[in-house]
C-alpha cells in the first residue's frame, strides 16, 4: 500500500467519519499481519500465488519465484510456470490442473521441475477452488525434494532389511513393557516355528522355548530389562513340528527419561546350522589330534626317570634343526620364544603336578630366526604301579591357523571400509577404561562425531566417492588423536572417539576443536572435491556418566545440541 493511502477515511454512515489515526492503526495491523505471513512462508519454504482464470493474470510471491528457481523481475505466467515443469511431468500437470479446476474443489499434486543447472527438484502444489465471484484461484508451491528423497531412501532401506533378514533367518521384534504388547516380524514367526500372523500373547514366546532352557532365558531377560544392558542369549526352541532349533537373541532396552525400562527391541537369529558346523569342527579336530598321535607326527618321547628324549624327524623339521642334533631339553627351551618361555614353564609345571594330559600354545624361534606358532599336546603314561613314567608329546605348526584367527578377530572388531574400530571393539575398550577409571580414579572422555553435509556427496558423486571421503575422514581423525585413543565407526557417517587416560574438560574441548578443524578442510580427490564438517558431542567420565550406556547417551545428547546449534561445532554434556 502506498504512503498516500496510508491515512484513509472510512465511513460507517453518511456524515460519520473515522479519524485518520484509526485508519492508520488498521493499516499498521494489516502490514504486521502481512509481514508475519511472509515470514511464515519463508520459514516453511512455501510460495503462494493467485491466478485470474478470466484474464490469465497471475501473482507470485517471492518464495514462489525461489521455489521455481526464477528471477523475480520476470512477469509471472502459466506458460512460464509450465516451462519449469519437467518434460516428463508436463502432461500430468496439465491434466491434473484441468481436472482440479473442473471439480471446483481444492486439490494437491506433486511433480518435478528442471532448474537451469539441470538439477531436479520435487514440488508439491495446492490449488484452491476458484472464487465464484472473481474466478481467482489461490495456490501454494512447496519444495519437498528432501522429504521425497528421504522417503525413497527409507523405503529402499526397509526393502533391503527385509531381504537381509530373510536370507539370514533373522527375525526382529518389539515389546512394549507398559502395555505388554508385542510386534513380531514374519521372520521371527518362522524362526520360532509359529504360523505367521498368529496372535502374540504374553507367553507365546515362552511356550516355544525348550523346557531345559526356559528358566535361564527368562532370568537373563529379566536381568537385561532391570539393568538396561544389551543382552545376548543363546537357547533352543521346539517348533510345533517337534524340530529343535538353536536361537541367538539380542535384546536392546529403551528407557524413559527417568531411566525406567519401557520397551525392548530385539532380534532372533537361527544359528542351528552354525552350531552343527561348530560341533562337526570339534569332532574333526578330535579325530585330527588322534591321527597325529597314532602317526607320531612331530612327536617327542621323554623318559621321566632317566631324562632321555627321542625326537621324530618331523619334530626336527619343525624346530629347524639337523636330525643329528642331540634331543635335549636345554636345546628345546632355547628355541621357545623368550616372551613365551615363562608361560610355557608354568603351564608345564602345572600339568606335571596334576599328572593329566594337557595342551599349550607358544611361539618358537627357529634356528633360522623365523617364528612359528606351535600347539603342543602332552600325554602321560604310567607304569604297572600307576606311577608316571613317560611323557609323550605331539607338536603341530599352527602358524597359518593363528594368523587366520587373528585376521578373523581383526575383521570382527574393525570396520570393513575404514579399518577403524567397530562397535564391538569400542564396547570392549570402553569397559576397560571404565574399570581403570573406577580403580585408579581418573577420567576419560567420549566424543560422538557426526559428519555434516556428507549425504550431498553421495547424492552428487555416488557412494564410491562417499567411501573415499569416509577413508579420508578416518585418516584425519587418526592424525588428530593420540596413539592410546580409539576411533570407532558406529554408523554410516557416525563415529565415537574414546580419549583414554587422564583427561579433563579442557583436553576434551581441545581434542574436539582439532577434529572439527581437520574435517572442515576441503578434500580433493582424483575425480572430485568437496568440503564437509562435523558436529561433536562430548562426555567426561565420571562427571557426565559412570556407565558405558550413560556416557554414550550423554555424548549423543550433546551431539544433538551441536546439530541444533547450527552444525560444525562441539557441545558438551551436562553434569549428572
Amino acid at each position: 500500500m502506498s504512503d498516500k493511502n496510508e491515512y484513509i477515511l472510512l465511513r460507517q454512515a453518511p456524515g460519520d467519519e473515522i479519524e485518520q489515526p484509526a485508519a492508520a492503526s488498521a493499516m499498521a495491523i494489516i502490514r504486521a499481519e502481512h509481514a508475519l505471513l511472509k515470514a511464515a512462508c519463508d520459514l516453511l519454504g512455501l510460495g503462494y500465488f493467485t491466478w485470474d482464470l478470466h484474464s490469465g493474470d497471475q501473482f507470485w510471491s517471492e518464495q514462489s519465484y525461489r521455489v521455481l528457481g526464477l528471477p523475480q523481475d520476470i512477469p509471472p505466467t502459466h506458460q512460464l510456470f509450465m516451462s519449469r515443469v519437467h518434460p516428463d511431468d508436463r502432461e500430468y500437470v496439465l491434466r491434473a490442473t484441468e481436472q482440479g479446476l473442473a471439480s471446483q474443489e481444492a486439490f494437491y499434486y506433486e511433480f518435478r521441475i528442471l532448474l537451469d543447472d539441470n538439477s531436479v527438484r520435487y514440488i508439491q502444489s495446492r490449488l484452491g477452488a476458484a472464487s465464484p465471484s472473481s474466478g481467482t484461484v489461490f495456490g501454494t508451491n512447496m519444495d519437498v525434494t528432501e522429504a521425497r528423497l528421504a522417503r525413497q531412501a527409507l523405503e529402499l532401506s526397509e526393502e533391503r532389511l527385509t531381504e537381509a533378514c530373510h536370507l539370514l533367518h533373522l527375525g526382529y521384534f518389539s515389546w512394549d513393557l507398559v502395555s505388554n504388547a508385542q510386534v513380531w516380524s514374519d521372520e521371527t514367526y518362522e524362526v520360532l516355528g509359529i504360523p505367521v500372523g498368529s496372535p502374540v500373547e504374553r507367553d507365546t514366546f515362552e511356550k516355544a522355548v525348550h523346557p531345559a532352557d526356559k528358566e535361564r532365558v527368562l532370568a537373563l531377560s529379566r536381568k537385561g530389562i532391570e539393568t538396561g544392558e544389551e543382552t545376548v542369549i543363546e537357547y533352543r526352541v521346539i517348533r510345533q513340528n517337534g524340530e529343535i532349533r538353536h536361537i541367538r537373541s539380542f535384546l536392546s532396552i529403551k528407557c524413559d527419561k527417568n531411566g525406567k525400562p519401557i520397551s525392548v527391541l530385539g532380534s532372533n537369529l537361527d544359528i542351528t546350522d552354525a552350531k552343527r558346523a561348530e560341533q562337526a569342527l570339534k569332532e574333526s579336530e578330535a579325530r585330527q589330534h588322534l591321527a597325529q598321535k597314532i602317526a607320531s607326527i612331530g612327536n617327542c618321547e621323554l623318559d621321566l626317570e632317566t631324562g632321555q628324549q627321542h625326537w621324530s624327524d618331523t619334530l626336527y623339521q619343525l624346530y629347524g634343526l639337523a636330525t643329528d642334533t642331540p634331543p635335549q631339553r636345554e636345546t628345546f627351551l632355547k628355541l621357545v620364544h623368550p616372551e613365551d618361555l615363562q608361560q610355557f614353564l608354568s603351564a608345564e609345571q602345572a600339568g606335571m603336578a596334576r599328572g593329566k594330559d594337557f595342551s599349550m600354545g607358544f611361539r618358537l624361534l627357529r634356528s633360522d630366526e623365523s617364528v612359528i606358532n606351535l600347539r603342543m599336546h602332552m600325554h602321560f603314561m604310567r607304569d604297572a604301579d600307576g606311577n608316571l613314567c613317560k611323557l609323550l608329546s605331539t607338536a603341530q605348526d599352527v602358524t597359518q591357523q593363528k594368523r587366520a584367527e587373528e585376521a578373523l578377530t581383526y575383521q570382527a572388531q574393525h570396520d570393513g571400509l575404514t579399518g577403524l574400530a567397530n562397535r564391538f571393539l569400542l564396547n570392549d575398550r570402553l569397559n576397560q577404561s571404565l574399570a581403570r577409571g573406577c580403580r585408579h580414579g581418573y577420567g576419560f572422555a567420549l566424543l560422538a562425531v557426526d559428519l555434516d553435509h556428507f549425504k550431498p556427496v553421495n547424492d552428487r558423486y555416488g557412494h564410491p566417492a562417499g567411501d573415499q571421503v569416509l577413508l579420508e575422514v578416518a585418516r584425519r581423525m587418526r592424525a588428530q588423536t593420540r596413539i592410546n585413543d580409539l576411533v570407532a565407526r558406529t554408523g554410516g557417517d557416525e563415529f565415537i572417539i574414546l580419549l583414554d587416560g587422564k583427561i579433563d574438560e579442557e583436553d576434551i574441548k581441545t581434542a574436539a576443536n582439532k577434529i572439527i578443524c581437520a574435517l572442515s578442510e576441503p578434500m580433493t580427490f582424483t575425480d572430485f572435491q568437496c568440503q564437509i564438517g562435523a558436529s561433536i558431542g562430548g562426555a567426561l567420565y565420571p562427571k557426565h556418566g559412570s556407565s558405558a550406556q550413560g556416557l554414550l547417551m550423554a555424548a549423543d545428547q550433546a551431539l544433538y545440541r551441536a546439530k541444533q546449534a547450527g552444525r560444525n561445532n562441539a557441545q558438551f554434556a551436562a553434569d549428572v
